[in-house]
């Protein structure tokens, strides 16, 4: 058992950086512009109960939304809030699993490694909603299954049991990594020794309860739980051959990506780490828990790239392959500092710093100097709607443009309303030159044809960050419905 109070509290400055870093990324965030995300419209419009499914992604992140909005109010503040706390805990999480086994200096240079998985550092930054709580609940994942290998307490295969159940409501890519650690807990045997199976049986038992309403929503629901499935078929063919050939560039070139950058860093860390070819082993628990990330994260990343080229996918992301990424960050950085004597460690920690700083000047600079989703002024376009009032019913083709417009003004719109209630005047709001038939008809108006109109007009949205570019939208209005 680790004697962690013994060793020196570096842990203390390192959560309180990780803290001023999330809190300036969502000063800056609101600084940028107080308009939303695609991402975080829908969640705008989403998060306001606690379901046991809310269509194409998984419940968790949107209970944990509607959380935050029951705490501190539906707003673009509780929004990043939310988000950059579940970030700062990812860090948090993966940092307690590793000094576990090794020195905290070290065990902070294994963390700030998830700096380098560029999905992580931007883009779950940036627009990322869904994947943060996938990201975070990894992070669990590996943090209970360290305290299972260097504690065995009941409480930490209940732990286990608890970060189990929320991952697999999480997104469905967490299930890759999940595979990868249980195929290779049951391959190593010094792995399955240190595993109990009464209590492992706990674990079980706790997931299968947080799973069970879940999972009967989505087998109950498949046209809603499975729209995102789509995703995999749309066309991006690199080459003329056949299906599985371009699966497997796509899958390998979403690896590269997603490691490159990891790799690079960490080819410098070993050299400066030292030269000598003999490389000394890491103690032994902690050499036997990098070995269970490093497998668990290639065997994700075997399963992924089996499965792509068997379906013929057509599209793979970085995104989709980030449990995994999770998983080899930290180790191969714990490969890569066995020899060191300090000064890589010492430079490691100067890289990570350097990148955050980086990332916290470049995020809201191309925000600010670059026209976005977020530079469109839906205070301008909530001023256009005001003179129709809170009375009409309003259907909008997207949610971030609804989204906004509850963000602007919760007052006046309402989140959903389908079906459309009678007896108020209907105003159908899209981007100019919009069909609106295929909107009338998602909305639930049977018969679109059988409205009267009452009157258009198109407004024009200023751009906040290009005032050189008009975002125009088309404003048809209808009597009231029957």
């Amino acid at each position: 058992m680790p004697d962690l109070a013994a060793r020196p509290r570096d842990g203390v400055w390192f959560f309180g950086l990780l803290g001023l870093y999330f809190a300036l990324q969502v000063v800056l965030r609101l600084w940028a512009s107080p308009f939303l995300e695609l991402d975080e419209a829908a969640l705008m419009m989403s998060a306001r109960d606690f379901r046991a499914g809310y269509g194409g992604q998984l419940p968790l992140y949107e209970w944990i939304q509607t959380a935050a909005f029951r705490l501190g109010g539906a707003s673009l503040a509780t929004i990043l809030v939310t988000k950059n706390l579940c970030l700062w805990a990812t860090y948090a999480l993966v940092f307690h699993a590793i000094r576990l086994f090794v020195p905290d200096r070290r065990a902070i240079v294994a963390t700030l490694s998830l700096l380098l998985i560029p999905e992580i550092s931007w883009e779950a930054q940036r627009t990322l909603s869904h994947s943060v709580g996938m990201i975070l609940m990894t992070a669990a994942t590996f943090a209970a299954l360290a305290r299972v290998f260097a504690f065995g307490h009941r409480r930490d295969y209940a732990l286990l049991g608890v970060a189990i159940g929320l991952g697999g409501l999480s997104k469905f890519n967490y299930w890759v990594i999940l595979a990868g650690l249980a195929i290779t807990i049951v391959a190593l045997p010094d792995l399955r020794r240190a595993i109990r199976p009464r209590l492992l049986a706990l674990s079980a038992g706790i997931a299968a309860l947080i799973l069970a309403l879940p999972l009967h929503w989505l087998i109950t629901n498949t046209d809603r739980s499975l729209a995102a499935s789509r995703k995999f078929g749309q066309d991006t063919t690199r080459i003329d051959g056949p299906a599985w050939l371009n699966a497997l560039i796509e899958s390998l070139d979403a690896i590269a990506a997603g490691l490159a950058l990891l790799l690079l860093v960490l080819a410098i860390l070993r050299w400066r780490a030292g030269r000598s070819r003999k490389i000394p082993s890491l103690p032994e628990p902690a050499e036997r828990f990098r070995r269970l990330l490093l497998c668990a994260g290639l065997i994700g990343l075997a399963v992924m790239t089996v499965a792509m080229v068997a379906t013929g996918a057509t599209r793979v992301t970085p995104r989709w392959l980030v449990p995994m990424f999770m998983a080899l960050a930290p180790a191969l950085t714990l490969s890569a500092l066995r020899a060191d004597d300090g000064r890589a460690a010492r430079w490691g920690l100067a890289v990570a710093s350097v990148l955050a700083l980086i990332i916290l000047v470049a995020i809201p600079a191309s925000r600010i100097l670059t026209p976005s989703n977020i530079s469109i002024d839906f205070a301008a376009l909530h001023r256009a709607l005001a003179p129709y009032g809170p009375e009409a019913s309003y259907v909008l083709p997207r949610s971030h443009a609804l989204g906004n417009l509850l963000s602007v003004a919760p007052e006046a719109y309402e989140p959903s309303l389908t079906p459309l209630p009678a007896g108020r005047p209907l105003l159908v709001v899209v981007p100019a030159g919009t069909e609106i038939t295929p909107l009338l008809a998602a909305a639930g108006v049977s018969d679109p044809g059988a409205l009267t109109a009452t009157g258009s007009e198109t407004v024009t949205v200023p751009d906040i960050v290009d005032p050189d570019i008009a975002h125009s939208y088309d404003l048809h209005r209808f009597a009231p419905l029957r």
